[in-house]
């Protein structure tokens, strides 16, 4: 391991050793890596009983594993020596390193793909639901003015029958009520809105 440490820092890259693994940092992705013998299962029987035992035997073969997104790489050592494979081993780790850059790279570039069609649909969303508001406020506003404008209509016709039925005028208090309904049109009116003491906390366009 010294000498694959060397080899490392030779071609002035890092190793970082956490708490759980060790990472070797060529590329962009630190590397996870590993040293280990691997073993075989042994099963023994126990005699007199119709059952058995296992146990993990190392069997000296040395390997070099490194793992990353659920993919493992592993590179058995020569005859076990280490020193004598640093530099392939080296090698062949800056080989996986170039393709799990190719690899984050690639899956980065589909992040910010997904992002920006996310984003470009987000906007479209939002002007949708902008230009629906926009629409229902300018209905609303058109809605109140026709019915403004109805009030009105409504007020002269009657005026006009009330004046027709008494041709010595109307009475004070009728005089008074037609200029208060004409003043409540001019409240609700979109283009007038004139302020009303009693109104003043109504919504003009729910009447609430």
């Amino acid at each position: 391991m010294a000498a694959l440490l060397r080899e490392v820092q030779s071609r002035g890259y890092k190793i970082e050793v956490q708490e759980h693994k060790t990472l070797v940092h060529i590329g962009y992705q630190p590397l996870p890596i590993l040293l280990r013998e691997k073993t075989k299962r042994v099963y023994t029987k126990e005699p007199g009983y119709s059952w058995g035992s296992s146990r993990l035997v190392p069997y000296g073969d040395l390997y070099l594993q490194m793992t990353y997104e659920f993919k493992e790489r592993e590179w058995r050592i020569g005859d076990g020596a280490l020193p004598d494979e640093a530099a392939a081993m080296l090698d062949r780790l800056e080989a996986a390193s170039q393709r799990v850059d190719e690899y984050y790279r690639d899956l980065e570039r589909r992040w910010a793909e997904n992002d920006a069609r996310r984003k470009v649909e987000q906007d479209r969303q939002d002007r949708r639901e902008s230009e629906l508001r926009g629409f229902k406020k300018l209905l609303h506003a058109a809605t109140r003015w026709q019915q403004a404008q109805w009030i009105r209509n409504y007020l002269t016709t009657m005026e006009t029958r009330e004046t027709a039925a008494n041709p010595t005028g109307l009475p004070p208090e009728r005089t008074v009520w037609f200029a208060w309904a004409r003043a409540k049109a001019d409240w609700y009116d979109p283009l007038i809105e004139t302020s009303d003491e009693w109104l003043s906390q109504i919504n003009r366009d729910t009447l609430l």
